[in-house]
């Protein structure tokens, strides 16, 4: 079933993250001219490496390449907004502008890979069910 499939849940969980970064860095940018506002972030690719390294330590399953996911993870989208605490301006807040949209872009091209292989991945799954009819 193609809702088991790791791949997807592993994508989809990289979309969840990708779009609350979002919601975060346009928030912040939002804030840049509110005195006294701290910026915030959303770290969610360290928190998937950290979770696929621990099922993957947990219950080795026989691959036949390293490449190949080995566990289907328990993933969580309670995402935690951290703090940045960077540089202070004059009045107070942290937002640099530049640097937030540098960052919204790079998340951007991100989740919009993310589609994009999500895409492929249903092609796949389509091209199966396609075949198997025949």
């Amino acid at each position: 079933m193609i809702i088991n499939d790791p791949v997807f849940k592993i994508l989809g969980f990289g979309l969840s993250g990708a779009y609350k970064r979002n919601e975060v860095l346009a928030q912040n940018i939002a804030n840049a001219d509110t005195p006294g506002y701290k910026s915030y972030d959303v770290n969610f690719m360290s928190e998937l490496k950290k979770i696929l390294q621990e099922e993957q330590d947990n219950l080795p399953l026989k691959v036949t390449n390293p490449l190949h996911i080995k566990n289907t993870p328990t993933l969580s989208e309670n995402f935690k907004v951290i703090k940045r605490n960077e540089g202070v301006y004059t009045n107070g807040n942290d937002v640099d502008p530049e640097r937030e949209n540098a960052m919204l872009l790079d998340n951007a091209l991100y989740y919009e890979s993310l589609l994009g292989s999500i895409s492929k991945e249903f092609t796949i799954w389509m091209n199966v069910v396609s075949e198997g009819k025949k």
